[in-house]
């Protein structure tokens, strides 16, 4: 290789890693700099539906959906809301922290069951089953209604 070949080289080299020294300082500075990582944890203060009748509804259970225990497995789909007083941040913290478990809780219900069963129940004995697993699971304070928004049962 020749004189001018290696300066070129190392030129190249040189400017290859200035530029990984320029990323990993400016990348570093705007990590200290910037207030934290670029996610967001849980906020405290819930982000609900508010009614005028002075409670907030929590729905972050989503829409479940259940397998049936029938042998051809039916298909339950339900998206159960809650409400609960307004202002209760403490009892929206214990919804939040045990929303997967009271998903979790729900699901087994409802694959605990056959389409005949939740069918035979109707839908007022199915929302008093749910309140009451919900329920059995929260320490701060009860539930009193739940609310379907979808509900279906398919065989």
């Amino acid at each position: 290789m020749t004189q001018s070949g290696r300066r070129f080289l190392t030129l190249v080299l040189g400017l290859v890693l200035g530029f990984l020294a320029l990323v990993l300082v400016s990348g570093t500075a705007v990590a200290l700099l910037g207030g934290g990582p670029a996610y967001r944890s849980v906020d405290s203060h819930p982000a609900v539906q508010k009614s005028f009748t002075g409670k907030s509804i929590y729905g972050e259970i989503g829409l479940l959906r259940a397998r049936t225990s029938d042998p051809y497995q039916g298909l339950v789909i339900v998206r159960p809301s809650f409400p609960y007083p307004e202002g209760d941040s403490a009892f929206y913290e214990e919804l939040a922290l045990k929303t997967p478990v009271l998903r979790i809780a729900l699901l087994d219900w409802f694959s605990s069951k056959s389409v005949r069963e939740l069918e035979k129940l109707g839908e007022e004995a199915v929302k008093a089953a749910v309140l009451e697993t919900v329920n059995s699971l929260l320490v701060l304070d009860k539930l009193e209604t739940v609310y379907f928004s979808d509900y279906q049962i398919l065989d």
